[in-house]
Parts: structure tokens; C-alpha cells; sequence
């Protein structure tokens, strides 16, 4: 059930106090350097790994509530859709005519819920944030190999160490614009979702008092 309602660890401030607490002895002596670069970039890969792990956990559950309500939305359409049609023709479905509309109704509400509560959106919106998150590692780490492979010396220059920062400050920066990215279509998604609802409501409010 845990992996199914998302990785609520990652969203704890545990993973920035673990990220500070394996910098703490880090030593900067030009020999230990590449050694305490590796440390810090290991440090700041295990906080993305542990958000790309939120990220396919929330896109599960997105995928599940997308298919769920765009299911019953469908089935509940066709319900209401074939009803009238029968008790128009067969004499045992009259009294069930008039259900119709209420399994239209259903329908109406279940993709209601569908885009009110990000079923198909939010698990769009997770797939591609992790992918994006996926390649941004994949790259990052690559690149990591390549300029440790290229710094493997007992006592590295200031600009190989310059050269190691950069690519941690580049992968951070990498990292939380996306995360925020992904926050902040979420913000605009649910609220562009309730005004759309609100509206309806209004809309329904006022032919229902025949304004």
C-alpha cells in the first residue's frame, strides 16, 4: 500500500538532514578532494533517486484513479445512453427509462472527478516529470564518470576541483527546476480545475432558480 499512495519519505525533511549530515566530514586537503566531491555527489544522487521514487509512485496512483473514474464514466454513459432506448422498445424497460438520465448524470460526474482531481492529468503530468528526472540522472551520472576518470590524480588543481563543482551545482540546479516546474503545473492545474467547477456550479445555480 505504501509504494501505491506515493513515497511520503521523499517529502520528509529527513532526505535534505541526511544530504547535510554525509557532508559534515568531508575534508578539503587537494588529496581527499575527488573523494569528498564523489561523497557530496553521491549525496545529492540519493536525493534524486529517492524523488524520481515518489514520482512513479504518485504516477501509479494518478494512472489508477484515471482509469477508474474514465471507466465508470464510460460505462455509466453507455448505461444511461441504451436505457431510454430499450424502454422505447421493450415494455419491461419503461419503468427504467427515466434511469437514463441519472447514469448520465454518473457519467458526467465520474470525468467531472476525472479532471477535478488530476486522474488523467496529474498522471501525464507525473510520467513525463519522471522521465525528465530519469534522463537528467542517467546524463548527470555519466558525465560524473567522465570527469572522474579524468581527475583520478593525487592531488587535483583547482580547476579540476572547480570542473567537480560545477557539475554538482549544475546537477542541483537541474534537478529542483524541475521539481518546482512540476509544483507549480500542479498549482495552476488544480486551480484552473476549481474555477472550471465553480463556474459550473454557478451555471447550475442560476438555471435551477430559472434566472
Amino acid at each position: 500500500m505504501a509504494s501505491f499512495f506515493g513515497n511520503k519519505k521523499s517529502e520528509s525533511i529527513k532526505k535534505i538532514i541526511n544530504f547535510r549530515d554525509e557532508l559534515k566530514n568531508i575534508k578539503w586537503n587537494r588529496k581527499d578532494d575527488v573523494e569528498s566531491l564523489s561523497t557530496m555527489f553521491n549525496s545529492l544522487d540519493a536525493v534524486a533517486e529517492e524523488k524520481l521514487q515518489y514520482y512513479y509512485g504518485r504516477r501509479k496512483r494518478r494512472a489508477f484513479f484515471s482509469n477508474l473514474f474514465r471507466n465508470l464514466g464510460w460505462v455509466a454513459g453507455f448505461i444511461g445512453v441504451i436505457l431510454p432506448l430499450l424502454s422505447d422498445y421493450m415494455v419491461a424497460f419503461d419503468p427504467t427509462g427515466k434511469l437514463g438520465y441519472v447514469f448520465l448524470i454518473a457519467a458526467a460526474s465520474f470525468l467531472g472527478a476525472n479532471s477535478l482531481f488530476e486522474g488523467t492529468s496529474g498522471h501525464v503530468r507525473y510520467v513525463m516529470t519522471q522521465l525528465k528526472l530519469e534522463k537528467l540522472i542517467v546524463s548527470t551520472r555519466l558525465s560524473w564518470h567522465v570527469y572522474k576518470s579524468r581527475a583520478s590524480c593525487i592531488e587535483c588543481s583547482e580547476k579540476e576541483v572547480a570542473d567537480g563543482f560545477a557539475i554538482i551545482q549544475k546537477y542541483a540546479q537541474e534537478f529542483y527546476d524541475l521539481v518546482i516546474d512540476e509544483a507549480d503545473d500542479w498549482g495552476e492545474s488544480v486551480l484552473k480545475e476549481l474555477i472550471k467547477y465553480q463556474k459550473s456550479i454557478d451555471k447550475n445555480s442560476k438555471l435551477k432558480d430559472g434566472v
